[in-house]
């Protein structure tokens, strides 16, 4: 009985530490910053649009929104718009942040009339075009980058290189350069 008086206890001391509560119609947080992750839309905007109200029924107070990777089926411009149109209709976080995923550079896999052609590779699509569409999504000048979220640091890595575009026997291997990864060590040591 002691135990479970105790551990009720606790509780009771850290819930309100974790909860919101009303204040006329606005909601009001209290001290547990909150941020919503997700990936691999990969096209699916019915699926997207559903997570999205989802999202703002249940952490209403979200701070940021993340999307890890995989925002497009191929990468085209197109559907970068739609994934935006999605976005703009729903209601969101202030803070929409990314990291790029390998199927933002399937564009090259796929001739202009939409038909699956690996052998043709990359059927006119560049490395630099597909990086840019990214990177106009994204807002950022690079594929990797902090962004702070109530004090604390969020560090986002990305490929810095679609290296079927460098080596014919690759595909989706990641790379970092030095400096990517010199920057993630900095970023580490300074917040640890």
């Amino acid at each position: 009985m002691k135990k479970t008086v105790a551990s009720l206890a606790v509780m009771a001391a850290l819930l309100p530490t974790f909860s919101v509560y009303a204040e006329g119609k606005e909601q009001v947080r209290k001290s547990a910053t909150t941020f919503n992750v997700i990936s691999d839309i990969q096209g699916d905007l019915g699926d997207f649009d559903h997570v999205l109200k989802d999202m703002n029924k249940v952490t209403p107070l979200s701070r940021a929104l993340i999307m890890n990777g995989d925002i497009t089926p191929t990468g085209q411009q197109s559907q970068y718009d739609d994934v935006k149109r999605v976005l703009n209709k729903n209601k969101h976080p202030e803070n929409v942040w990314s990291t790029v995923g390998n199927h933002e550079f399937y564009a090259g896999k796929w001739t202009a009339d939409g038909k699956l052609s690996q052998s043709t590779w990359p059927n006119g699509v560049t490395e630099e075009t597909l990086f840019n569409r990214y990177l106009q999504f994204s807002g950022q000048e690079k594929v990797y980058h902090k962004k702070e979220l109530d004090g604390y640091p969020l560090l986002f890595l990305g490929t810095e290189k679609y290296m079927k575009y460098h080596d014919s026997k690759m595909w989706d291997e990641v790379y970092m350069s030095d400096e990517q990864l010199g920057w993630l060590k900095q970023n580490l040591e300074e917040y640890s």
